[in-house]
């Protein structure tokens, strides 16, 4: 069974600015993941691949590429995560779209149920750090006002390797322009 997630891919101006701020605050401690923003967490296909993307562009036809804005850090504490959170304005059209592309997706997945209505649409800047670490960060970084503003383009499925054991892309769903 194939693994896959929904994430936004981030431009290089502003995937190399998340990495800068994971660096000064998180340094060598934890994971750091390849920059994204996660719109949907990792999900298994009952189907094809083909009818995922099918599906998945069905449903995002017509939504418009908006510039997201990250100005606050969050804790995942179970998972020792330190992330960027959109703003309120970002939050809601990324919960529409996790909306949208869920709906979309009833009956091609293993475990699609109403959880997207309870994730939290972020950009890790890391991930399992070590308890006695996690703290200093924490302490450290949860004085950080991010405010970083940038422009969406698409929607990337990314799948699961197992041979290189990285997540890679599958497709990217280009939203429409803006109406004028």
């Amino acid at each position: 069974m194939q693994q896959y997630f929904l994430a936004i891919s981030l431009g290089e101006k502003i995937s190399k600015a998340i990495e800068e701020i994971s660096k000064k605050y998180c340094g060598s401690a934890g994971k750091q993941p390849f920059p994204h923003l996660t719109i949907y967490p990792p999900f298994f296909v009952e189907t094809s691949e083909e009818d995922i993307v099918e599906a998945l562009q069905s449903a995002l036809v017509g939504i418009a590429k908006k510039t997201l804005t990250l100005n606050s850090i969050g804790f995942f504490e179970r998972k020792n995560v330190v992330y960027l959170c959109p703003n309120s304005d970002s939050k809601k059209w990324l919960g529409d779209l996790a909306s949208l592309s869920a709906t979309a997706l009833q009956g091609k997945m293993k475990d699609v149920r109403g959880k997207h209505a309870l994730y939290v649409p972020h950009i890790a800047l890391a991930k399992r750090i070590p308890e006695e670490e996690f703290q200093k960060i924490r302490s450290q970084i949860a004085r950080l006002d991010p405010n970083l503003s940038f422009n969406t383009s698409s929607v990337t499925l990314y799948k699961w390797n197992d041979a290189s054991k990285r997540w890679q892309t599958a497709t990217n769903i280009t939203l429409a322009d803006p109406l004028a």
